[in-house]
C-alpha cells in the first residue's frame, strides 16, 4: 500500500468518526476562541487567550493535525465539533474573553461585543467584564464618543442587576454624563436622579453630592427646579466632606437665581430672579473653593458667574469667566468649556474687548463642534449668529440662526424660543421690514413679553408703526419689571430709543441718570444674542433730547471710539444717521475703518457693491491684506485671534466674488483701499 492509500483512507476513517477532539486543555480553549470570534489570527487569538504566540502557533498545529483547522480556515466540522463540545462554563468564558477584547479594541465592533457580553455573563465571567466595561466607558466620556458609552454603562446596568447600590449609582451619573452629551437632557437629569436616590440610600454623601449636582446642570436653564433644590437639601443633611459642600452651595445658588415666568415646562424666556437668596450662597461657595480640587473650583467659579450678571460685577465675572475657562479645560469638561467660553465672550463684549469675545467664541465653537453636543453647539451658533448682526453682516446671522434654531428643536432647549426671537428680531431691524416687524410683535397673553428685554422690543416695534399708546403702555411696564440681574444694559439702552422717539422726559431723566455709571460699558444681553452697542451712544441720544448739545457730542465720540475698537457696524451706521441732524458737529469715519464699510454706500469701482457689505473688520483686513501683509501680522495688528483672521479673510473673497490673495488686493487697489 502507498503513502497516498493510507493518506487517504486516515482522512477517510477521520471523516467519519469526525474530527478528533483530543486536545490539551489550552490549545481546546484557543480553538474554542477561534470558533466563537471567528478569527484565526495568531496575535488576536494570544490577545484573547491571554498567552504567547508560541501557544496559539502550538494549538493551531494541533488542529490542523486532528482535522479542525485547514488550509482556508476552521472546517465547518471543526468548528461545529468545538461549538457542540463546549460545555456553558467553557462557552461563557470564551465570549466574555471575546467580548473583553472587543470593548478595550473601541467602538468599531460594539454590537458584536455586546453580543458575546450577553453570552458570557456568567457570574464567574461577570466581574472582569464589568471593569471593562466600565474602563472602556470612562474613555469614551473622555473622548466625546457619548453614543458608545451610552450603550455600554446600559449594558453593564443590564448585566449586573445585583450589583452593589453605589457602583450603579456611579455608573448611572456617567450614563448621565454621556446622556447629555446626546442633547439627550430629560433623559440624563433622570439617570442623575435615580443615581442620588440610589447614593442617599446608602449615605454615600460624596456620590449623592456628584448627582445632585449633574442634576442641576447645564447651568441656566434647570434654575427654579424642585428636585434639584430638594436633592441638593438632602445631599447637605448627609454630612458631606469640606470639597462637597462647596459644590452644593455652588449648584444651590445656580438652582436658586431665578424661577421660570412660563407655565409652560418647554419655554423658559423670563425670569424672576432672587439674588437676596443665591448670591450669598455663591459667595460662600466661591471663598470656600479657592482650596477644593479643580472639579469643585470650576462649579463655584461658575456658579458665582451666574448669578452676578449687573454691570458693577463686570471686572470680576471677566476674572472668574476666565478661570473657569482654563479649570474647565484642564479637567477637559467640554459642556463646562463652552459655558465658560459663552460667559467670558459675554464678559468680553460688555467690556468693548473684542479680541476677547472673538477669542472666546472660538474656544465655544471649538469645543462644540468637536464634542458634537447639540445644546453646545445650538448655544455657541446662537453666539455666533449674534457677532455677524453686529457685523451687519446678514447672511451670516441667518445661517448661524437657523444652524441654532435646528439644533435647538432637536435637542428639545426649553432656550429655543427665547433665542429665535431675540436673534429674528435683529434680521428683521436691521432689514428695514416694518411690516414683519410689527407681524412678529407677541399677543399680549404671550409669554415671552413677561421679559423686560421682549417689552422693549415690542414698545420700539410700536414706535415704528406709530403706536404711541401701546408703545409706551410697553416701555413703561419694561422699566417696571426689570431688575440689575437680567439684561439691564440692554433693556435700558433699547428704552432710549423709544423713550426719544415718544418724547416722555420722566423716562429720559431717569435713564440718564441709570446709564450714566455704565458710560463705558457696550449694551448686551445676559446670553450675548443682543449686542446693542455702546451705552454711551445711548446716552448721546438722551442728552440730544434734552437739548445738551455739548454732553452729547463728547458721548458720541466716546461711543464712536468704542464701536471702531469693537468693529460694531451697526453702531457706527447709527452714530452715522444720527449725526447730521443732531445738532453736533459731524464725525468722520477714520481712514482705518473705510466708509464704505462704516455705512457709505456710494463706493466707486466694479465691486463696489461688494465692498460696501464688508463688516468693518473684514475691510481691514483687506487693506491690511492688500498692503502685503501676512495673515499672523494682521492678527497681531487688529489683536484678532488668527482664527478669526482665516475666516474673515474667506468672507472676504466670497463677496468680492475673487478667488484669492493677488485677486482681492489688485480690486482693493482699484477701489482705492491702498
Amino acid at each position: 500500500m502507498d503513502g497516498g492509500g493510507m493518506a487517504g483512507s486516515r482522512t477517510t476513517g477521520r471523516a467519519e468518526r469526525g474530527p478528533d477532539l483530543d486536545l490539551e486543555h489550552d490549545a481546546r480553549r484557543v480553538l474554542a476562541l477561534a470558533v466563537l470570534a471567528d478569527d484565526l489570527n495568531p496575535a488576536a487569538l494570544a490577545r484573547l487567550a491571554g498567552i504567547g504566540l508560541a501557544g496559539v502557533e502550538a494549538a493551531l498545529a494541533a488542529g490542523r493535525d486532528r482535522g479542525l483547522v485547514g488550509p482556508d480556515g476552521l472546517t465547518a466540522d471543526g468548528a461545529a465539533a468545538l461549538a457542540d463540545a463546549l460545555d456553558p462554563d467553557e462557552a461563557a468564558s470564551a465570549h466574555a474573553a471575546i467580548a473583553r477584547r472587543l470593548i478595550a479594541d473601541g467602538p468599531d465592533r460594539l454590537d458584536e461585543a455586546i453580543r458575546h457580553a450577553r453570552a458570557g455573563s456568567s457570574v464567574e465571567e461577570l466581574e472582569g467584564l464589568l471593569d471593562v466595561i466600565d474602563h472602556a466607558a470612562r474613555t469614551g466620556l473622555s473622548v466625546s464618543d457619548y453614543a458608545s458609552t451610552q450603550r455600554l454603562l446600559e449594558l453593564a446596568d443590564e448585566l449586573d442587576l445585583g450589583a452593589e447600590p453605589l457602583d450603579r449609582a456611579r455608573r448611572l451619573c456617567l450614563l448621565a454624563e454621556a446622556l447629555d452629551g446626546l442633547g439627550r437632557e430629560a433623559d440624563a437629569r433622570e439617570a442623575a436622579a435615580r443615581a442620588f436616590d440610589l447614593a442617599e440610600l446608602e449615605g454615600d454623601a460624596a456620590t449623592a453630592t456628584r448627582a445632585a449636582v449633574l442634576h442641576t446642570l447645564p447651568i441656566g436653564w434647570n434654575a427654579g427646579d424642585p428636585r434639584s433644590a430638594s436633592q441638593l437639601q438632602r445631599a447637605e443633611a448627609l454630612d458631606p466632606g469640606p470639597a462637597d459642600q462647596v459644590a452644593i452651595a455652588a449648584a444651590r445658588a445656580i438652582v436658586e437665581i431665578r424661577v421660570p415666568l412660563s407655565l409652560q415646562a418647554d419655554v423658559q424666556v423670563a425670569w424672576a430672579t432672587r439674588a437676596s437668596l443665591a448670591q450669598p450662597l455663591a459667595e460662600r461657595a466661591l471663598e470656600r473653593s479657592l482650596g477644593a480640587p479643580p472639579w469643585h473650583r470650576c462649579i463655584a467659579l461658575l456658579a458665582w458667574r451666574t448669578t452676578h450678571r449687573a454691570p458693577q460685577h463686570l471686572k470680576r465675572r471677566r476674572e472668574a469667566s476666565r478661570e473657569a475657562l482654563d479649570l474647565a479645560q484642564r479637567l477637559r469638561l467640554p459642556g463646562r468649556q463652552v459655558e465658560a467660553a459663552l460667559m467670558l465672550a459675554v464678559d468680553g463684549l460688555e467690556s468693548a474687548d473684542r479680541p476677547t469675545f472673538d477669542e472666546a467664541l472660538g474656544v465655544a465653537r471649538w469645543v462644540a463642534e468637536r464634542d458634537g453636543n447639540p445644546r453646545l453647539r445650538a448655544h455657541a451658533h446662537a453666539l455666533a449668529a449674534s457677532a455677524a448682526f453686529m457685523d451687519e453682516d446678514l447672511d451670516t446671522a441667518e445661517r448661524h440662526r437657523a444652524v441654532a434654531h435646528r439644533l435647538g428643536q432637536h435637542a428639545g432647549l426649553a432656550s429655543r424660543t427665547g433665542t429665535d426671537a431675540v436673534l429674528m428680531a435683529q434680521s428683521l431691524i436691521l432689514r428695514g421690514d416694518l411690516g414683519a416687524i410689527v407681524a412678529a410683535v407677541p399677543a399680549e397673553d404671550d409669554p415671552m413679553l413677561a421679559h423686560p428685554l421682549a417689552r422693549a422690543l415690542a414698545a420700539e416695534a410700536r414706535v415704528r408703526r406709530g403706536d404711541a399708546v401701546a408703545a409706551e403702555r410697553d416701555l413703561r411696564r419694561a422699566l417696571r419689571s426689570l431688575d440689575e440681574e437680567t439684561s439691564q444694559l440692554l433693556t435700558w439702552t433699547l428704552a432710549a430709543s423709544s423713550a426719544v422717539a415718544l418724547g416722555l422726559d420722566d423716562v429720559i431723566d431717569r435713564l440718564v441718570r441709570d446709564l450714566a455709571p455704565w458710560a463705558d460699558h457696550v449694551a448686551v444681553d445676559g446670553n450675548g444674542w443682543w449686542c446693542g452697542g455702546p451705552v454711551s451712544f445711548a446716552l448721546a441720544e438722551l442728552h440730544l433730547a434734552t437739548g445738551d448739545t455739548d454732553r452729547a457730542a463728547v458721548l458720541l465720540g466716546r461711543a464712536l471710539t468704542t464701536a471702531r475698537a469693537m468693529g460694531d457696524v451697526r453702531t457706527l451706521h447709527r452714530i452715522e444717521a444720527l449725526v447730521p441732524g443732531s445738532g453736533v458737529e459731524p464725525i468722520d469715519v477714520p481712514a482705518e475703518v473705510p466708509r464704505a464699510a462704516a455705512g457709505s454706500r456710494t463706493a466707486a469701482g466694479r465691486d463696489g457693491g461688494a465692498l460696501a457689505r464688508l463688516t468693518v473688520r473684514e475691510t481691514q483686513v483687506l487693506t491690511l491684506l492688500a498692503r502685503g501683509a501676512t495673515n499672523p501680522e494682521i492678527a497681531r495688528t487688529l489683536s484678532y485671534s488668527l482664527t478669526t483672521v482665516k475666516d474673515d479673510t474667506r468672507a472676504v473673497y466670497r463677496k468680492l466674488g475673487v478667488t484669492g490673495r493677488a485677486e482681492a488686493a489688485a480690486l482693493a487697489g482699484e477701489l482705492g483701499l491702498v
